[in-house]
């Protein structure tokens, strides 16, 4: 059986690039982002708070192999907590994790948080943090979820290359 992989040829030259892949938050946004990366034969590793029957899906963050993952795709949920103020306990808690297991891996936080969240956080963990917001609709979350042109920010140049 082949594996698919990502082909880039540039010049004449190719490269295979196949990740290792962490997606942290397998909601609506999360599931379809994981299995588009594993239809491209990226390693995908599912981390949810919620037991889900994914087969790579974990509720077990020690479970996943840290010191060989590439990227943390973060698509938790970020709503309004008690007093209607925006609540990013859940991204920050899936950063401060990563920063423990592997703090050089690139995150990419597709969750929506407020203005200033990225560079707070990589300030406080010393880690490389993009943003990726998704415009998710449910009706075609691939097209509406994966698929479609996004912004892309980053905390300094180093990250976003």
């Amino acid at each position: 059986m082949f594996e698919r992989v990502n082909l880039y040829v540039v010049r004449d030259h190719f490269w295979i690039v196949m990740y290792k892949v962490v997606v942290a938050g397998l909601g609506n946004v999360g599931q379809p982002v994981a299995e588009y990366l594993l239809e491209r034969g990226h390693k995908v590793y599912g981390y949810d708070v919620r037991s889900l029957n994914l087969p790579y899906a974990t509720t077990n963050w020690d479970s996943i192999p840290h010191s060989e993952i590439d990227v943390y795709i973060i698509a938790v949920w970020t709503g309004l907590d008690e007093g209607g103020n925006p609540d990013m306990s859940a991204v920050e808690d899936v950063v401060s994790k990563i920063a423990r297991s592997n703090p050089a891996a690139l995150i990419s936080i597709e969750s929506t948080i407020t203005p200033g969240t990225s560079r707070r956080l990589h300030k406080l963990y010393k880690v490389p943090i993009a943003h990726c917001p998704h415009r998710y609709w449910s009706v075609d979350p691939i097209h509406y979820g994966v698929r479609q042109l996004r912004v892309l920010g980053a905390v300094n140049r180093d990250t976003l290359i």
